[in-house]
């Protein structure tokens, strides 16, 4: 893969990095995917060349340092809302479901690294942000 690499919104600020975390780590509640009809974010979609089509939202301040989330294996966003909640009044929050996930479908049976790397970097274009911070679990 020859994508650049990327660094993220908040790179050495450790206010933010230490405020991230301790929302993230101050999150208990069992990770359970939801249905669908308890989100109330507009969401999109990007298509891959390899037939992939990628489920996204947004949510949060526009202005302010960008984060990423990637669900876990057999999850789908919805397993981040209560931290999307918590970070919405303090960045910009991309949510996805990973390919062959919740509203995303897969192209083929199988993927890559490179395919998924793909896909971040696609729904992270597609929602006009050259850096990002990343959260993901297990497959994210």
């Amino acid at each position: 893969m020859s994508e650049p690499a990327r660094t993220g919104s908040g790179a050495g600020d450790e206010a933010w990095e230490a405020k991230l975390c301790r929302i993230l780590a101050a999150q208990q509640q069992p990770v359970v995917p939801r249905e669908y009809s308890d989100v109330k974010h507009e969401h999109a979609f990007v298509d891959r060349p390899d037939g992939s089509r990628i489920a996204w939202r947004t949510s949060g301040r526009s202005d302010a340092p960008a984060v990423i989330f990637s669900n876990s294996l057999g999850a789908n966003w919805t397993m981040w809302d209560e931290v999307v909640a918590a970070l919405s009044d303090e960045a910009l929050i991309l949510t996805y479901d990973t390919r062959g996930h919740g509203r995303s479908a897969a192209g083929s049976a199988s993927a890559t690294r490179e395919d998924l790397a793909g896909d971040l970097l696609a729904v992270m274009d597609a929602a006009g942000q050259a850096r990002c911070d990343m959260v993901g679990l297990s497959l994210g």
